[in-house]
């Protein structure tokens, strides 16, 4: 998309399939399935959900999309069939989901601070010498970070005082 960066037009098709997936999970029943499934798959079973259905279409939903953002990342930026193409993308993008809170926008805007991160992490190690594997550490502090407030957030944890 600009000249002389990495910057392909798989990033406008991401924003765009991120827009047509916070429509579906918003407006659409398919999108209230998968929500009502997610937060409790047994009362969705009850209410009439296909639990069984409604599972497999959103596999094919996400392989699909995973499919999509591997084809664009291949033709964008490798333009060739690589060994080491997807280089822990399902552990980060495991994070990224977590940081962004399950959200569309979130998972946007997540993954365009990891991106950031990721990229610069090459210039980081042959500028200053400091090593890339730093921002693997960055990454996992993240995940520890976001799940230790969400359970810190669910179970309501405070502090104790002693003359309590």
């Amino acid at each position: 998309m600009i000249g002389g960066s990495r910057l392909h037009w798989g990033f406008g098709i991401a924003l765009g399939m991120a827009a047509v997936v916070h429509v579906v999970l918003k407006r659409t029943a398919l999108g209230y399935e998968v929500r009502g499934l997610g937060i409790n798959r047994t009362a969705g079973s009850y209410k009439g959900i296909s639990v069984a259905r409604t599972t497999v279409l959103v596999m094919i939903i996400s392989g699909a999309l995973a499919g999509l953002a591997g084809g664009a990342e291949l033709s964008g930026v490798h333009h060739r069939l690589q060994l080491d193409i997807s280089n822990n993308f399902g552990f980060v993008g495991i994070i990224i989901a977590l940081v962004g809170r399950l959200h569309p926008v979130g998972v946007v805007a997540s993954a365009i601070g990891f991106g950031a991160l990721v990229n610069g992490a090459t210039t980081m190690q042959i500028q200053t010498g400091i090593p890339a594997a730093l921002v693997d550490v960055i990454q996992g502090l993240t995940l520890i970070f976001v799940l230790t407030g969400a359970v810190a957030v669910r179970y309501r944890l405070r502090r104790s005082h002693p003359d309590e």
